[in-house]
């Protein structure tokens, strides 16, 4: 899933908010759809569209049903995001068609129309907008020129780090600057995003090249407020995370063991163990095989986090304790993995203390 800016701040788009984004469609300017589609003829619509150009046609084709969209418009004297909603349905009509539907909808033939959930009233400024997204509250930070898909990783890296990606991002975003704090309910919305992900993905594949490169600047480089910082990233973003790539993870087991082997595999960590790993099973040697898995949303690792348990385990297991690399997590056509077996014994000398415990 994706998250859109939408841009609509000319006089043309605010003549139309009334029409088919503040209110529900009428039954008048819903006529050709529901001669499309009859299922719509009782359903409560909202929509909006883009004007019909090259670059507009290429964005409308990188939308999926629910995508999130940021609204940019203008309903008093300054321009702010004012509105977010989900893509509800991507209109698939011929041109005649659609410049019908268009027609009805805005009293103009010439929009790309999509079908959106009922939207939720925000209150909130470009300048909050790039504080929650960029370290150094640039990105978007002032008006917002045209609509675009989010997607700069770089400049989005606070999101990045706190959250896991851009979606859970815009979801908690959008929970914190409703109007109506009770319209969007966080938890439900972050789980629909994880069981609708889950359903769209394939099945992992091996990395070509290794997920995690050691370097001499590894062991020098001081930390970058701009890159990956395990104090920023919520809890419920690395649970999200944690849950995405251990999910991936057993599925590729499920599908590469042997019949024999799948009949043992546990996702223990999914029930609350904590023996160092999170999913085992025997292997055709009867040996316990220990699987830790460790996720990120980027395309490769900078560092990985081990605890002090994990630790032991690797050290205590040796072969038979595999580390899962997981990278692209949510990208469901370029999640990759890698293995590091005895991963102890293959980084021994570069572990290095983050956190001491008083007892």
């Amino acid at each position: 899933m994706s998250v859109f800016l939408i841009t609509a701040t000319d006089d043309d788009s605010k003549k139309n908010y009334k029409k088919t984004l503040t209110t529900a469609i009428s039954v008048k300017r819903k006529n050709t759809l529901v001669q499309l589609d009859n299922t719509l003829i009782n359903e409560e619509i909202y929509a909006w569209g883009f004007p019909n150009n090259e670059k507009n046609i290429k964005l409308i084709s990188q939308m999926m049903i629910g995508d999130i969209c940021f609204f940019y418009g203008n309903e008093g004297k300054s321009s702010s995001f004012i509105y977010a909603f989900r893509i509800k349905k991507i209109l698939m009509y011929d041109k005649t068609s659609i410049s019908a539907i268009s027609n009805d909808f805005w009293d103009n033939n010439s929009y790309l129309p999509y079908l959106i959930d009922k939207p939720i009233k925000l209150n909130l400024s470009t300048l909050d907008f790039s504080k929650e997204l960029d370290y150094d509250q640039e990105y978007y930070a002032s008006h917002v020129q045209s609509s675009a898909i989010l997607a700069n990783e770089e400049r989005g890296a606070l999101a990045l780090d706190k959250y896991g990606n851009f979606t859970i991002w815009a979801i908690h975003i959008i929970g914190k600057y409703a109007l109506n704090k009770n319209i969007i309910n966080i938890e439900e919305h972050t789980n629909s995003f994880i069981k609708t992900n889950a359903e769209q993905s394939k099945l992992l594949s091996k990395s070509k090249s290794p997920l995690f490169k050691l370097s001499k600047k590894s062991k020098s480089k001081t930390s970058n407020n701009r890159k990956y910082n395990s104090k920023t990233k919520s809890s419920i973003a690395t649970k999200v995370i944690g849950d995405r790539g251990e999910e991936a993870v057993l599925k590729y087991l499920e599908a590469t063991l042997p019949s024999s082997s799948v009949k043992t595999l546990k996702w223990i960590a999914e029930i609350g163990e904590k023996p160092g790993w999170d999913i085992e099973y025997i292997d055709s040697l009867n040996n316990l095989i220990a699987v830790e898995v460790k996720t990120t949303t980027s395309h490769h690792f900078s560092s990985i986090n081990i605890t002090a348990n994990e630790y032991k385990a690797s050290k205590e297991k040796g072969d038979n304790y595999h580390l899962y690399l997981v990278s692209n997590c949510f990208q469901t056509d370029k999640e990759q993995f890698d293995i590091i077996k005895n991963p102890a014994k293959v980084y021994d000398g570069l572990f290095t203390p983050t956190m001491y415990r008083i007892d």
